[in-house]
């Protein structure tokens, strides 16, 4: 079986079972599951601590960019695909800035509660 192949079998597999695999495991980290689809390209499916499955993560984007580029596994321009867009990261190497592209969406309201701002 080709690795793409298996790649979409083990995020499928994730995507059924995050609370099963995720909850018991990895309760308090953040885990980044990515598919590379070419050098330029990878799919990227995100669990965060205390919220389970979320639409994104730049600060993990990053992550996957920078980690893809130095293992050889992605260039230095990388397409992402999240649940809730695409974005690019771009990244030089070592001494160099990296930078994330990407549209910025209205997702929702919130009302803080004050004495949040009080501890």
């Amino acid at each position: 079986m080709e690795q793409s192949a298996i790649s979409k079998q083990v995020l499928a597999i994730c995507s059924l079972h995050w609370p099963v695999i995720l909850g018991s495991c990895f309760v308090r980290v953040n885990v980044e599951f990515v598919e590379v689809i070419s050098k330029e390209e990878v799919n990227q499916r995100t669990w965060e601590r205390g919220s389970g499955e979320t639409l994104g993560c730049g600060t993990g984007a990053c992550a996957v960019g920078v980690a893809g580029k130095i293992r050889g596994l992605t260039g230095s321009n990388t397409l992402i695909h999240l649940k809730g867009g695409d974005i690019i990261i771009q990244w030089n190497g070592q001494d160099q800035d990296l930078f994330m592209t990407g549209n910025a969406v209205y997702i929702c309201d919130g009302i803080l509660d004050s004495r949040i701002l009080s501890q």
